[in-house]
């Protein structure tokens, strides 16, 4: 077994483009806080390679998916990948040409992402280029008072961590999988910034001298909102300070399980998926969005009633500019080794959904969401109530098609495991 890591800056240096996650957010950004960056892990078992890229922005759209995984086919041969981005608010908006991901509004600057397929294919040649010889281990654990349950505090969400951990000459690489909005920074911010999932990995690595990937995973549902003491990005470095204390002192009881088969085993299914367009051209044909949001949730708080507020209208201006009332997905699962499961997801999904594969797995899963493409938010809630259910845009039996699609492959990877 071999592994290889690579990460390249993505950072953008003309102040011309816009911040992608805010609707409301218009201006160019102003200032950089922290560099974002491409991280590549490569990991070969036997005459199979499997490679996993997180990328600091808020998404994977279909076409930058396309360009990517091409570029992975070419390099390695393989077709066992996952392109993940870590959901930051707070990088570059002109690299999406999906309307999905562009919330309807796309500015797209092919010369920056020409820079940034570049860095891509950059970072997948030298993770290649480095792999030597690995010992590979998989643990699950919780870490505490970082984040909730976005709609109500007291509601259930997955708070457990699943890391996978490479041991090689090059170093010690650490891939962490938590479900979260990395979003501590608000529609207020204008510099780019890698948000709490960076601060979290930087705080590890000062601590450990590690390198981490932090792979986000079903997170439609959980963020900092009730956890947070405020926007800024002293309480993003607060936040992933306090994350990384927490994970390493939970660490110390930790079960590690060793990586050590020599197979890769692959499965994957497509799922068709029809657009709500009765639900969308009912929104379109609001007059008064902020009496819609009152009669429908009159009880939720402020900052709920704005999100909302903020869904309706993203889906008005998705719903002038979609161009096609059915589409399809493809989701995978992984095992590697004989303990170690993955799941892609290529959206949003509630944390429910990570916690009821593992479950059903019986095994660490690394659950991978906004991965190998974008198709915006999969809530199964019925009737809608939340920003979550409001923004999914597909039919309520094409969201329950594709939950229990997961959960068969969850179940797969338990037997897979077990066989």
């Amino acid at each position: 077994m071999r592994a290889g890591y690579a990460k390249y800056p993505i950072t953008p240096s003309v102040s011309t483009q816009r911040l992608a996650g805010y609707i409301k957010r218009k201006d160019p950004f102003t200032c950089i806080l922290d560099d974002i960056y491409i991280k590549t892990f490569m990991l070969e078992i036997g005459s199979e390679i499997f490679v996993l890229s997180s990328i600091d922005i808020l998404a994977i759209d279909n076409p930058m998916f396309n360009d990517l995984s091409k570029i992975i086919r070419d390099i390695t041969g393989s077709e066992n990948f996952i392109i993940a981005a870590t959901h930051t608010h707070s990088a570059p908006a002109t690299l999406f040409r999906d309307i999905i991901a562009g919330i309807g509004l796309i500015e797209f600057d092919s010369d920056y992402y020409q820079h940034f397929v570049s860095m891509f294919e950059k970072s997948i040649i030298e993770a290649y280029n480095r792999l030597s010889k690995t010992q590979c281990r998989s643990t699950t654990t919780i870490t505490k008072g970082i984040a909730s349950n976005r709609n109500d505090p007291n509601d259930f969400f997955d708070d457990r961590v699943v890391l996978v951990e490479c041991i090689s000459n090059h170093g010690i690489m650490d891939i962490l999988n938590y479900n979260v909005h990395p979003t501590v920074l608000g529609p207020e911010n204008k510099c780019v910034s890698r948000d709490l999932a960076g601060s979290i990995e930087d705080s590890l690595k000062n601590t450990t001298g590690h390198d981490y990937i932090f792979l986000n995973g079903a997170a439609a549902d959980v963020s900092t909102r009730f956890i947070r003491k405020n926007r800024s990005y002293d309480e993003v470095l607060r936040l992933g300070a306090l994350f990384a204390s927490n994970l390493l002192l939970s660490l110390s009881n930790a079960k590690w399980v060793n990586i050590d088969s020599e197979e890769i085993v692959t499965r994957r299914e497509k799922i068709g998926l029809k657009v709500d367009m009765k639900k969308l051209e009912s929104i379109a044909n609001i007059k008064s969005i902020k009496e819609v949001i009152n009669d429908m949730i009159p009880s939720k708080s402020m900052h709920i009633l704005e999100s909302v507020e903020e869904a309706l209208e993203a889906l008005r201006i998705i719903y002038r500019s979609i161009n096609y009332s059915e589409t399809a997905i493809e989701v995978s699962a992984y095992v590697i080794g004989r303990n170690l499961g993955i799941i892609t997801f290529p959206g949003e999904a509630l944390s429910r959904l990570s916690a009821e594969c593992r479950e059903i797995a019986g095994i660490d899963v690394l659950f991978a969401g906004y991965a190998n493409g974008y198709y915006g938010y999969f809530s199964d809630k019925f009737p809608p109530s939340t920003y979550e259910d409001i923004m999914t845009l597909f039919m309520h039996e094409s969201v329950e098609r594709v939950y229990n699609t997961i959960r068969r492959l969850c179940l797969w990877i338990g037997g897979s495991l077990l066989s």
